[in-house]
């Protein structure tokens, strides 16, 4: 089915409601107790969702890839198949990236039209909450542009190393969540809570996120039938875990991976220009065959001429 407006023409709309959207949203925070205001805001909300809501249904009219290549697509992604089928398939990442928007978007107009039924709802600030997940419409701009489609991309492919870190740093936290819940014999200290999981989780977490020097402090303070030592070796293989080790470790794999990445690509690039060097050293060779072959013929002319 051929297309009837640009792609680029219909980004350009949608980048020029986007922004609308998001200014609307800030602008709207000053009128929370003007009800003519917030009416002409919930008009320009139902426009708005309305508008994407043609978007969606026309890029899923004209897409480019059948969804049922996705599947397949994020199988070699992910699982790193062998590197002749990969070849073969040149678009994966075109096609994961496409979809990734089209979901992304469809997900936000469904979110849209579920705020709209707020006003018969018992609790219609939950349904509100959906309505300011339409900011998040803002991320559509890498599509806009090929410099932030290029940092799109390489944030999309660190994202496994991501996952595989917070998963390492929860590991640890549960781990010291419970050895401080039977360590501390469950107790509530100043600072950090030991009283059962989720609390011991949490003040874990904390103690991360926030410092460690005035919650071993409190232990040592409060916790008189533990050992100084037993803390202070508790609090502190936590941090040096936690941040020295598992977050160098975690700076290092990325730039390893960016590293690499920046090399495949210049390999590329340099394989392209080899190729082209190459169709134009092979251009320039039958060029001067060619030139050759006219020298010849015109050398064979004079001579019949001579000889007649």
């Amino acid at each position: 089915m051929r297309s009837v407006i640009s792609e680029k023409r219909l980004n350009l709309i949608s980048a020029i409601v986007i922004f609308l959207c998001a200014a609307l949203l800030g602008i709207e925070t000053y009128f929370r107790d003007n009800p003519f205001a917030l009416e002409i805001f919930e008009v320009s909300d139902v426009l708005i969702v309305g508008y994407f809501t043609i978007e969606i249904i026309y890029r899923l009219l004209y897409r480019e890839y059948p969804i049922s290549r996705v599947p397949s697509a994020l199988r070699r992604k992910i699982f790193k198949v062998k590197k002749a089928e990969i070849h073969a398939n040149p678009d994966d990442g075109e096609i994961i990236e496409t979809w990734f928007w089209i979901l992304f978007d469809l997900l936000l107009v469904v979110l849209g039209y579920l705020s709209f039924l707020r006003h018969y709802m018992d609790h219609p600030q939950t349904i509100l909450l959906l309505r300011m997940f339409r900011i998040f419409r803002i991320l559509r701009v890498f599509e806009f542009s090929p410099a932030l489609k290029s940092i799109e991309r390489k944030i999309f492919s660190v994202i496994p190393t991501v996952i595989t870190f917070f998963m390492l740093i929860g590991l640890i936290i549960y781990v010291y969540a419970i050895i401080g819940m039977y360590l501390f014999d469950f107790r509530t200290f100043e600072l950090i809570d030991f009283s059962d999981l989720h609390a011991s989780v949490t003040s874990v977490f904390d103690m991360m996120a926030n410092g460690w020097s005035e919650i071993l402090r409190d232990l040592k303070a409060n916790a008189t039938d533990i050992p100084h030592w037993v803390s202070e070796t508790y609090v502190i293989s936590f941090f040096v875990f936690t941040v020295l080790i598992t977050l160098n470790v975690f700076i290092a794999v990325m730039t390893s991976q960016i590293q690499e990445k920046i090399e495949r690509e210049i390999r590329s690039i340099s394989k392209k220009d080899d190729q082209i060097l190459a169709e134009e050293k092979k251009h320039t060779q039958s060029q001067d065959d060619l030139n050759r072959k006219l020298d010849r013929i015109l050398e064979e002319l004079d001579t019949l001429k001579k000889k007649d």
